[in-house]
């Protein structure tokens, strides 16, 4: 019998879910990442695998940019590379207009420096001479 792990609220995510996940995307490619604040009584729990080299070329460019294109580059790398919950579903944590509370807009920002930091981005560079 799968064991429901409690998260969000629901109880959608199983661990056979997560083997399958590891099992086609590669166990090193799949990671859960809980985001937690001051407001929340439990961790919210996202899992998303690694993105494509492809698509992080395309995240640094539109950040690049700046401004909406930005967000949109934050909201893109979390919608190809959301596996759980859905990305509908935790957008609606996030944007009021998409009919959720939209009480975490911050959490875009923090999942997407966490998916990079795991990428490296965060990685300290220093010229010898």
């Amino acid at each position: 019998m799968s064991s429901k792990l409690d998260h969000n609220g629901e109880n959608d995510l199983t661990d056979e879910q997560l083997a399958d996940w590891k099992k086609e995307y590669g166990e090193d490619k799949v990671w859960t990442f809980e985001l937690t604040d001051d407001a929340e009584e439990q961790p919210y729990v996202v899992v998303v695998r690694r993105p494509s080299f492809t698509k992080l070329k395309s995240f640094q460019a539109d950040l690049a940019q700046g401004g909406a294109k930005m967000t949109n580059a934050i909201t893109g790398l979390l919608r190809d590379t959301m596996l759980y919950p859905e990305y509908q579903r935790f957008y609606k944590r996030v944007d009021e207009a998409s009919g959720g509370p939209g009480d975490r807009p911050g959490w875009l920002m923090a999942l997407s420096g966490a998916i990079t930091r795991e990428l490296g981005y965060s990685a300290e560079v220093v010229r010898k001479k």
